[in-house]
């Protein structure tokens, strides 16, 4: 089964050979996107099961959400468009539990690419 990025980039390749287009740069980001996010779920399938191997201090992640809060006004300001995209593979319907019969975990504790099962997330 061919995968996304494959069939993306062979109907580009087809446009290009029946000369309908050249591949615009917009097909481009895309096919890097996709690259990029196909990498992701391949490297979140290999540490399945287990802890992240980095975690980004907290301080960074206040930083970088404060930097894209202002460029997002910025660009708001100056009528470009922005869209961001995030491809999430898997949806699990939620526990139907009763609260006090599920456990508590905290961030530090979650695996990656596990469902955490009768679990609710403790954050503060």
């Amino acid at each position: 089964m061919e995968s996304l990025i494959e069939m993306i980039e062979a109907a580009s390749l087809r446009a290009d050979l029946l000369g309908i287009s050249e591949r615009s740069t917009t097909e481009d980001m895309l096919l890097k996107l996709m690259r990029t996010e196909m990498e992701n779920v391949d490297r979140s399938k290999r540490q399945k099961g287990k802890k992240p191997e980095h975690r980004t201090p907290a301080m960074l992640l206040v930083f970088a959400q404060s930097q894209a809060r202002e460029e997002t006004q910025a660009m708001k300001l100056s009528g470009r468009a922005l869209t961001l995209k995030t491809i999430i593979s898997n949806e699990y319907p939620p526990s139907r539990l009763p609260f006090d019969k599920l456990q508590p975990i905290i961030l530090r504790d979650l695996l990656v690419e596990t469902v955490h099962a009768d679990c609710y997330l403790v954050v503060r």
